[in-house]
């Protein structure tokens, strides 16, 4: 394991922020709420990295596996938009066509 990030005393009042505004969501909210994280594994001197998201509704999203050798912001963005968001589309009956769209379901 790797430490990514420490503490610090800013993270207290930022966590105890994002708990109200999480309380003021109405309880549908959590139906939205889609966690994603990615990994990479190392297998016979080759580096395999994946994607996975559960979403709040319990649906997963993927695993994707992709290529983080050759993974530019442009390369990510058209990996999100075109296989995490299509499968999206299929959990949340088409509600929304891009990342975009995805952002504002949270937000509203």
């Amino acid at each position: 394991m790797h430490l990514r990030h420490q503490l610090t005393d800013n993270d207290y009042v930022r966590h105890e922020n994002f708990v109200q505004w999480f309380l003021r969501k109405p309880d549908q909210f959590i139906d939205n709420i889609i966690v994603g994280d990615e990994a990479a594994f190392f297998m016979n001197g080759d580096k395999l990295s994946l994607w996975i998201g559960l979403c709040g509704n319990g649906s997963l999203v993927g695993p994707l596996f992709y290529d983080n050798n050759n993974l530019t912001g442009v390369a990510y963005l058209d990996l999100i938009n075109e296989a995490i968001v299509h499968e999206l589309r299929h959990i949340y009956a088409n509600r929304f066509n891009t990342l975009t769209e995805v952002v504002r379901m949270w937000t509203t």
